[in-house]
């Protein structure tokens, strides 16, 4: 079984967070969803909503991390980590 993480790269840093999602490695397909990765229907039969859950959870920290450079401009690999976190 393999853990899914989530990863963001900034100035040459990288975040990651645990997904909280175990799979066999023949159920996820790094390429799908423009590289970003999704589960295969072969992971079982709630393979869609474990996918969007992950698509939500993805979702959510990009709109956290927009909003937070809208306001102030300008963001840290520390502000990224809170938001990741």
């Amino acid at each position: 079984m393999y853990s899914i993480y989530i990863y963001y790269y900034w100035q040459g840093r990288q975040v990651r967070r645990s997904a909280d999602l175990l799979v066999h490695k023949n159920d996820w397909n790094q390429s799908a969803n423009n590289g970003v990765g999704e589960l295969c229907a072969s992971y079982g039969v709630d393979y869609q909503q474990r996918n969007a859950y992950l698509q939500r959870m993805l979702r959510s920290i990009d709109s956290q991390i927009m909003q937070y450079v809208e306001k102030n401009g300008d963001i840290t690999c520390e502000v990224i980590e809170g938001r990741v976190a």
